[in-house]
């Protein structure tokens, strides 16, 4: 039993395996073939159902593509082994043939050097001046340098950094897309950029905060929480203005184009400003000096890398690849890397496991033009109010598809021309607050904006800011219960209405009354307050109609008013001096009191004044008249009385007991004392 092996289409890295003239029909055969690489390896080996090629038996050749399996100018032999009958017998090799691949085909310039070279990335993730290692996120890395490097081609814009953690965070079509330790694969986080795309680093809600870019950090100090519970759900709990920015920078396509293929490389970077170039990175690698030459590699490291071609250059008369890495601009020469055309061919692959090379097959994406901005919808006024330096209206707004920013402009009438108030407004999170004058009529429009320029405006949407609280409030306090409270102030200011002024009352701070309105050319009001308790709070706010509706200011904070005049002090009419009694016992066995049945009574009744000023009920004191005996009972009623007051200075004596006198002067001294304090 023979075949007839050949290989044909040789490139630098991969060939055509031909295996004709078989013996009989490949459906009656299991086929294995090998390839071995001139360093002895074992570099890929396949067994085949022979029936799945020829199920009919017409024909009885194979023909296998391996587009990018080889490296160049290395030697491989191709064995092919059957078993038949097939599943049951013996293998028997029934052909070999060896083929070279060729060298690769450098670009013919000497060198291509990019117009503009984007920032380093860096891959250190920081919590304040703490480095907490690298993130794996190269891919990312190079990605957000892929769409700072395709706005640039585009548009001439620099350094628009695109968000790193969005790009890492979006890798739900991979296997473990929500755990730090993942890491990215760039063919699939490509295609997930050309389906998302990627905002801008501090437009992303949760940047805004005390975050540097690369955004590399989220919410905790933890090196591994901060990807498990940040990036990824940075991405997902998006929101949609978030979702529309990131469409306005993406990638329309790519292609594999392999590493060894230079000029399908120098094409994509001729074209495209870049290709993504993924290998496996040997030890040395670490080492590369401030040259930013990379060596030939020694020994795998069990890592794999991802970085950016964006031109490449001659050196001692050898062409090499400019790479931007994303280590920071410590690394290589400030954070460039300079691979040689042809690196890692003459060295053995990393080791003899299937699908495991130096240098892989890399993608060359291609820029997506954005399409022009959106416009947004359903304008909202959602509140208003005012404060000191003007009126503030919050409006709400739904995002539109390819918007990074936003701007809002106004008329002051209906058909007139609309002025620009607010613009690059990046924070939809529900509503913008902006200033107006006091109390004038808008029509307000929102308009979606990016780098193609600006988007369709909005319908207008008619909105009245607030006119100014009332100022410089006084209510003056009534001289007596029966009387009425004269409350004056300073109207509201308001640019186009007339302003009314609301005034509000409440004696509890929680059950507020009738709203009472005040004629529009007023400044003062008299309110009635016959048979009120005191105190009583009053509040006032502006309200003016538009045409359309009733606006309210806010309210100014409430003030407090006692709706009777504080009375006026007690005094003593007997001369009472302090340390002495108030009777005289010179009069036999019969003492005789100075303070008159009159006199005491006179001080329960101005205690019963100040109760009622401070809105309490009349003690029911005992009445006292011609020879009652003052007792400790009748002095602790008008005890008892005082203690009930607030807003005393001067608290009254202790309450009287067996045993104490009540006949010495002080008591009665700071009775009246007490009673006075009170404010």
């Amino acid at each position: 039993m023979a075949a007839s092996l050949s290989v044909t289409n040789i490139v630098c890295h991969g060939a055509t395996l031909n295996l004709n003239n078989l013996d009989y029909y490949l459906r009656d055969y299991n086929i294995k073939y090998d390839i071995i690489s001139s360093f002895n390896e074992a570099f890929t080996t396949g067994i085949m159902d022979g029936a799945t090629y020829d199920p009919n038996g017409i024909y009885n050749g194979l023909q296998m593509l391996f587009e990018y399996w080889f490296t160049p100018n290395k030697n491989y032999t191709f064995n092919c082994y059957v078993r038949y009958p097939k599943n049951t017998g013996s293998w028997t090799q029934v052909g070999s043939s060896a083929f070279s691949t060729i060298d690769i085909t450098r670009p013919s310039a000497s060198s291509s050097y990019p117009n503009y070279y984007p920032s380093i990335r860096d891959q250190v993730v920081r919590v304040g001046d703490n480095e907490h290692g690298q993130a794996y996120d190269c891919v990312a890395c190079a990605l957000s340098t892929t769409l700072d490097m395709f706005e640039y081609i585009e548009r001439g814009i620099t350094n628009n950094l695109y968000s790193i953690s969005w790009i890492y965070g979006n890798r739900r079509n991979q296997t473990e897309n929500n755990t730090e330790t993942s890491g990215m694969y760039a063919n699939i986080s490509i295609a997930s950029l050309i389906s998302d795309g990627s905002p801008v680093w501090n437009t992303v809600r949760d940047n805004k905060t005390d975050k540097s870019y690369p955004d590399n950090r989220f919410y905790s100090d933890n090196y591994n929480g901060a990807y498990e519970t940040g990036a990824y759900n940075m991405f997902t709990n998006q929101e949609l203005f978030e979702t529309y920015a990131a469409h306005v920078q993406n990638i329309a396509s790519s292609t594999n184009v392999h590493f060894y293929d230079s000029i399908g490389v120098s094409n994509a970077i001729t074209a495209n400003g870049c290709y993504v170039f993924s290998f496996s990175v040997p030890n040395n690698f670490y080492n590369i000096g401030s040259n930013g030459i990379a060596p030939s590699p020694d020994s795998y490291s069990g890592s794999n890398h991802c970085m950016l071609l964006i031109g490449w250059k001659t050196i001692s008369s050898v062409k090499y690849w400019i790479a931007q890495n994303s280590w920071g601009l410590g690394f290589g020469d400030n954070g460039l890397v300079y691979i040689p055309m042809d690196w890692c061919a003459a060295q053995a692959s990393p080791s003899n496991n299937f699908y495991n090379w130096w240098c892989w097959w890399g993608q060359a994406p291609v820029n997506k033009v954005s399409d022009n901005p959106g416009t947004p919808t359903s304008l909202t006024l959602i509140a208003r109010t005012d404060i000191d330096i003007g009126s503030k209206l919050y409006i709400g707004w739904v995002a539109a598809n390819f918007c990074s920013t936003y701007d809002i402009g106004y008329k002051t009438t209906s058909g007139g021309s609309r002025t620009v108030s607010l613009t690059n407004i990046v924070d939809i999170y529900g509503y913008i607050e902006f200033y107006f004058n006091y109390g004038n009529t808008y029509w307000v429009s929102v308009r979606g904006n990016s780098y193609k320029g600006n988007g369709s405006v909005t319908s207008d949407v008619r909105m009245t800011t607030v006119p100014s609280r009332p100022g410089s409030i006084t209510a003056e306090q009534p001289s007596d219960k029966s009387h009425t409270v004269d409350v004056s102030f300073t109207k509201g200011r308001s640019g186009t209405y007339a302003v009314t002024t609301d005034i509000n009352w409440t004696r509890d701070l929680n059950n507020w009354g009738t709203v009472q309105y005040v004629a529009q050319t007023g400044t003062s009001y008299n309110i009635d307050v016959t048979n009120w308790t005191s105190p009583v709070y009053f509040r006032f706010r502006s309200n003016m109609y538009d045409g359309v509706e009733t606006i309210y200011s806010d309210w100014i904070p409430y003030s407090t008013v006692s709706l009777i005049a504080r009375p006026s002090n007690f005094a003593w009419t007997t001369t009472i001096t302090q340390g002495g009694n108030i009777h005289y016992t010179n009069l036999g066995t019969k003492s005789l009191y100075i303070i008159t049945a009159d006199e005491w009574n006179a001080f329960t009744a101005k205690i019963n004044e100040f109760r009622v000023y401070k809105a309490l009920s009349n003690y029911s004191f005992t009445s006292v008249s011609l020879n009652t005996v003052i007792t400790k009972a009748i002095i602790n009623e008008a005890i008892y009385a005082i203690t009930d007051i607030t807003g005393r200075t001067i608290n009254p004596p202790a309450l009287r007991v067996t045993g104490d006198k009540i006949n010495l002067a002080s008591l009665y001294i700071d009775l009246k004392n007490s009673l006075n304090s009170t404010e």
